[in-house]
């Protein structure tokens, strides 16, 4: 099952609160789209495990690692050289996108304190991890060169730009009343593919609750709502993204 960018922000949360404050104890790489950072707390050491795998992208704490190679890849050995005894500052989401940005803090040259980032792309076969400093690509678990893309390389000395976005709105800061009105203008006569397309982050999954607490079948169109429907939508939109704003 596929992790919309709403279910993903409560990740997220997670990861940041048992992760922020911790130490890059190691960093290993088990295969070639696979990280696996050890990041010690002060009493537990957490293994967290980021896999831009493009069938199976998936981040997450693991209780059972995987085995890792005798020898490190090239980027493994970077990673080390730069992350390894920093400190994890903070662990954002960008927007209610599926990308993940790492902070960590390492002492540089006389003494002072600078802050390098891991950039996670969790977008099915366009998956990555990207290191960067100052905003500027260092490397990647997978470069993309011209030949590959022509809108947006992934390469060492190139500007890190996001990938192009979808104009979609942001749950988390947008209201619904202007979620709600913005829903009606939608070119998606289905309800279900209308709030996903004008959602960022909306996946089939919250969609179909708020259809569902909303007392409507999720075949249902746009044009088929009464004002009725329209006032429980509304009810059931606020009550399913309610609990992320907390």
């Amino acid at each position: 099952m596929s992790l919309d960018g709403l279910s993903f922000s409560a990740l997220v949360a997670e990861l940041s609160a048992k992760l922020v404050g911790g130490r890059v104890e190691k960093i290993f790489q088990p295969d070639k789209y696979t990280l696996l950072l050890w990041i010690r707390q002060v009493h537990e050491t957490h293994k967290l495990l980021i896999s831009a795998t493009p069938s199976h992208p998936h981040l997450f704490i693991s209780s059972l690692p995987p085995e890792n190679p005798s020898t490190p890849p090239s980027f493994c050995m970077l990673l080390r050289k730069h992350l390894e005894d920093g400190r994890v500052a903070s662990v954002e989401q960008h927007d209610l996108d599926r990308i993940v940005t790492v902070d960590i803090d390492v002492r540089g040259e006389k003494g002072l304190i600078v802050t390098k980032r891991l950039i996670i792309e969790l977008m099915g076969k366009h998956s990555n991890i990207i290191f960067v400093q100052d905003s500027i690509i260092v490397d990647a678990i997978k470069r993309v060169p011209f030949s590959i893309s022509r809108y947006r390389q992934i390469l060492p000395g190139k500007m890190y730009t996001l990938p192009p976005g979808q104009g979609r709105l942001n749950l988390l800061n947008t209201s619904p009343e202007i979620f709600i009105q913005t829903l009606f203008s939608s070119s998606q006569p289905l309800l279900l593919k209308a709030l996903i397309a004008t959602s960022m982050g909306m996946g089939p999954i919250p969609g179909k609750e708020i259809l569902w607490r909303a007392g409507l079948p999720d075949t249902i169109f746009l044009a088929a709502l009464d004002e009725n429907d329209k006032k429980e939508l509304y009810s059931a939109f606020v009550s399913v993204i309610q609990p992320f704003l907390s």
